[in-house]
């Protein structure tokens, strides 16, 4: 329910604009392609960047890729602060656990584990309710001054969709951990970049 295709798609169907939602959401799943939460490891909350790309795009009227793009790299970072935050809440969750399970070994009673998980969850829906209603808000003050700024160079900028999933893919060739994968790819970019540049 956390990939970001999921999350563009609901909130498609619920402001009614599919199309740029899930333009913006198949770029977040290919720049994600390779993290899985395996283990201890707590990859990106993809959900929270995804969905605050779309508020963001939302709240400023953009449905092309140029402006998109720009909403989906401001939001980046909610990806690794709301990761951190889960870390946290597990840490301090693990602890709280602990000194439970001790209270009732002391005290000669049967640990209720439904009790701690029910705690656990509504603990953290606030934690992120409350941290991503600031985040946003945060994000869209931000938004209001980029794209003032921006506004003028974005309108000169002929980038497609296609052109913004290339570079979300870029998370899945460097994936490979592969050499000749990133030897291609680095070729391909210099000679992107002496077309545009150069030979155009």
């Amino acid at each position: 329910m956390d990939r970001p295709l999921v999350v563009g798609l609901v909130y498609g169907a619920v402001f009614g604009d599919i199309s740029t939602c899930m333009n913006m959401a198949v770029f977040f799943e290919l720049f994600w392609l390779d993290l899985f939460p395996a283990g201890t490891y707590i990859p990106p909350n993809q959900a929270a960047a995804t969905l605050g790309a779309l508020v963001l795009a939302r709240c400023y009227g953009l449905s092309e890729a140029p402006g998109v793009l720009v909403a989906a790299v401001m939001s980046l970072p909610l990806a690794l602060i709301f990761s951190r935050l889960e870390a946290f809440h597990r840490r301090f969750q693990t602890t709280a656990q602990v000194k439970a399970r001790d209270a009732a070994d002391r005290l000669k009673t049967t640990l209720a584990p439904g009790r701690l998980v029910r705690r656990s969850l509504t603990g953290m829906a606030i934690i992120n309710g409350v941290g991503f209603a600031l985040a946003l808000a945060g994000l869209v003050a931000a938004g209001r001054l980029v794209f003032s700024a921006l506004d003028p160079v974005l309108a000169r900028q002929s980038m497609s969709y296609a052109h913004l999933w290339i570079l979300g893919s870029l998370g899945g060739v460097l994936s490979l951990r592969h050499r000749p994968a990133y030897v291609i790819l680095s070729a391909g970019v210099a000679l992107a970049v002496l077309w545009f540049l150069v030979l155009r």
